[in-house]
């Protein structure tokens, strides 16, 4: 359960943001169906995403370097990291 906060701010749960790999900056699609809001990530983020991870990485090192990668690319693009 998140809680709406007075701006229409809302927490996503850590585990959340851990499981789709969410940091600062990642922009979400939001859409209502169904009297439900619909929070997806854009769809260039997990393109990027998955085409860094898409071939098997050596060591824990390698993969986590290759997400490392691929956020800054992606919040680079977005105009968030100089």
């Amino acid at each position: 359960m998140v809680e709406v906060y007075d701006k229409g701010q809302i927490v996503i749960p850590k585990y959340i943001r851990d499981m789709l790999h969410l940091v600062p900056g990642t922009q979400l699609n939001a859409r209502v169906e169904a009297r439900k809001i619909i929070l997806e990530p854009a769809d260039d983020y997990f393109e990027e995403f998955e085409r860094l991870t898409s071939h098997p990485a050596h060591s824990d090192q390698e993969t986590e370097k290759r997400i490392e990668i691929a956020k800054k690319k992606m919040l680079a693009g977005w105009g968030r990291v100089p």
